[in-house]
């Protein structure tokens, strides 16, 4: 006969996890100053091994504490009365949440911010804070919360309303709300009448948070050096380099006051121009109030944003278009009648054009100065458009705008 071989493994079995865990019961209690087992056990058979894990220590005793807290133990089960046994059976772990809790406690919740920083919450609204006191015997007249307004001193709230929160016997709750702008802090505590007290939070700034309340938005000042800021319709230009400072203004800025965006094309094409502009850094001028320069260097079409967001939210913005051109037009004139025998003397009619060559080549208004018969005037021709103009015996037929050109046609007069 022949025999043959067969290789197999058992694996060890899982103990019953929702079994086990009706067997311990992690503690709930009130601080004494005592020290309180953190669970109680039931019903574990002989040959079950126990051990308890809390803060990174492992012991085969029931973790203990005395202060007020929340403790986090992980038990682990063995089963079986030797090594052997035990190897049958997969190690269970359960986790479990005790707590010791204080005689008295009070706290304090707070709204959803705009923003929290440094302990500090920033609101663009109203808010809302809930205080409350955690005690057997709740008597509203041993609550004690008072509020400080931009650094003043403390002042008691006396017209707070407690009631006893749904879900619990032992917690009581009062709202109270922030509408004024400014910065405020909070002191809450709370003696019962066996003498009990919750005394962290009745000096402890670093405990209870700073609330800011800040619904006004950031003042922005766009102001030049040179020449106003243009008017929001059009684009004003400009025959000289500017410089602009920007001043900003609020109580609650962050670190950076405000975001600069400055745009400088070319006029004719509308591509960029290099190096057009420099901005600096910020300024702090006063308490709340920084400034910071842009200089604008080049020849260029000019567009600038300036927007603010401070820490509650609140935002701002002013914006300006501009053109700097420091270039001369070129003008020219030709007549199509050359045959004058004195000079600029002519005998039949003549036509004039004036040729003006410019970067912006958009002349909406020319202002020419005219002597006549002696008298020196200045004439302003607007609209660039077909019709009839007269003035000082001087009939101009017609003027037209094209490509830069304006085409003049004098005719007789009697002077």
């Amino acid at each position: 006969d022949k025999t043959k071989a067969a290789a197999f493994s058992i694996k060890a079995a899982d103990l019953d996890k929702e079994k086990y865990e009706k067997k311990f019961t992690a503690a709930s209690v009130l601080y004494d100053g005592s020290a309180h087992e953190l669970l109680t056990v039931s019903g574990l058979a002989s040959d079950d091994v126990v051990s308890y894990v809390m803060d990174g220590k492992e012991s085969d005793k029931i973790p203990s504490a005395t202060e007020p807290g929340q403790y986090s133990i992980t038990v682990k089960i063995k089963k079986g009365s030797t090594e052997k046994e035990q190897a049958n059976y997969n190690t269970l772990s359960l986790s479990f949440v005790a707590t010791i809790e204080r005689d008295v406690a009070a706290d304090v919740q707070y709204a959803s911010a705009a923003k929290t920083e440094n302990n500090v919450l920033y609101y663009n609204q109203n808010a809302e804070l809930t205080f409350s006191v955690t005690t057997k015997d709740f008597d509203s007249k041993l609550a004690n919360v008072m509020v400080s307004k931009d650094d003043g001193a403390y002042q008691n709230i006396s017209d707070l309303i407690w009631e006893k929160k749904a879900d619990s016997d032992l917690v009581y709750t009062a709202k109270y709300t922030i509408s004024e702008s400014g910065s405020y802090r909070f002191r809450i505590s709370y003696q019962d009448v066996s003498g009990n007290a919750e005394t962290r939070y009745e000096t402890n700034d670093d405990i209870l948070k700073k609330i800011v309340i800040d619904t006004d938005k950031p003042v922005i000042k766009l102001s030049y050096d040179k020449g106003d800021i243009s008017d929001s319709d059009s684009t004003t230009s400009f025959p000289y380099r500017r410089k602009a400072t920007i001043t900003v203004r609020d109580d609650n800025l962050t670190a950076t006051p405000a975001s600069i965006n400055v745009q400088a094309v070319n006029v004719k094409d509308g591509s960029d121009v290099s190096d057009a502009y420099e901005i600096g850094a910020w300024q702090k001028s006063s308490e709340g109030t920084y400034t910071c320069e842009v200089s604008f260097q080049q020849d260029a079409k000019y567009s600038i944003q300036i927007s603010s967001e401070d820490q509650s939210g609140n935002d701002s913005e002013v914006s300006d278009k501009f053109i700097i051109d420091t270039t001369n037009p070129k003008i020219s004139i030709s007549y199509d009648n050359n045959d004058g025998q004195h000079g600029p003397y002519f005998n039949n009619a003549s036509t004039m054009t004036l040729t003006v060559s410019d970067d912006e080549a958009d002349y909406d208004t020319l202002s020419l100065p005219v002597t006549v018969n002696g008298d020196s005037v200045s004439m302003t021709l607007s609209g660039l458009q077909n019709g009839d103009y007269e003035k000082y015996g001087i009939v101009l037929k017609q003027f037209e705008k094209e490509q830069g050109e304006l085409v003049l046609s004098f005719g007789k007069t009697d002077n």
